[in-house]
């Protein structure tokens, strides 16, 4: 039996439509398992997972950016930054993955680079607080004190409850002398999560360079309770703040 052109066009039609309808449901399919995997922390599993839901479907973002958090995970930055740059292209307002390509190039010293693309999730999303706090320790790190407090100002007025920004802002005042300031925000931030064992470190170093010695000795031993990893360096921030202590007198 012969069909019409038109009925042939028809059927034609309809046949890809099925097939891309099956593919992106593969793809679904194994996205959804790369979830479950990542979740578990098998990240090898969920890196093979998202590539084959790359592979029926090239155009999900999502897949690219999830597999970049698993390649993040696993230290591999070069890729996770490839991956989140194939999300963006594919969708150029994809926040997330500008915010954790910031976040990946920062640890990879790309201090422009982490700049740059908190600035474009900023700029996508306004009122959340990451990507404050990624540009505040990108500006810290080349020596931008200002920026720096006024990012992690931002990071906490975007979310009262960010103990790690009032921390970082809480670090940077101390660079700058402002020792009052940097005791407060240690103190905030240990408010907000009691066992911050770094900012109990910090408010007794601090704390320590304005002559309290006991009250530095609290948080120092404190600190040491929760985390007793810090000694070695405690102790030498410790040695160095009396001898700039002597050397002043």
């Amino acid at each position: 039996m012969r069909h019409s052109p038109l009925l042939s066009q028809v059927l034609l039609i309809l046949i890809v439509s099925v097939s891309r309808g099956q593919t992106i449901n593969a793809a679904k399919s194994y996205f959804d398992r790369g979830l479950t995997s990542y979740s578990k922390g098998d990240l090898t599993k969920a890196i093979d997972d998202f590539s084959v839901a790359i592979t029926f479907y090239p155009g999900y973002a999502a897949a690219y950016y999830n597999r970049g958090n698993a390649k993040r995970a696993r230290n591999d930055l070069d890729g996770a930054i490839g991956d989140y740059t194939s999300a963006i292209e594919i969708n150029p307002r994809f926040f997330e993955a500008y915010a954790n390509r910031g976040a990946a190039r920062l640890v990879q010293g790309n201090i422009d680079g982490a700049v740059v693309d908190c600035s474009k999730a900023i700029s996508i999303k306004p009122r959340v607080a990451e990507p404050y706090n990624t540009r505040g320790l990108a500006r810290h790190s080349v020596g931008d004190l200002s920026g720096a407090v006024a990012d992690f100002s931002r990071a906490t007025e975007m979310d009262r409850r960010y103990a790690v920004a009032y921390f970082n802002r809480g670090s940077v005042r101390h660079d700058q002398g402002d020792f009052d300031e940097a005791i407060a925000d240690f103190t905030i931030a240990i408010k907000l999560n009691p066992r911050f064992a770094l900012a109990y470190a910090n408010r007794g170093l601090t704390k320590l360079l304005q002559g309290k010695g006991e009250e530095s000795k609290r948080d120092l031993d404190r600190c040491l309770e929760l985390d007793q990893s810090l000694r070695e360096l405690i102790g030498e921030r410790i040695q160095k703040i009396k001898r700039a202590l002597g050397n002043a007198r």
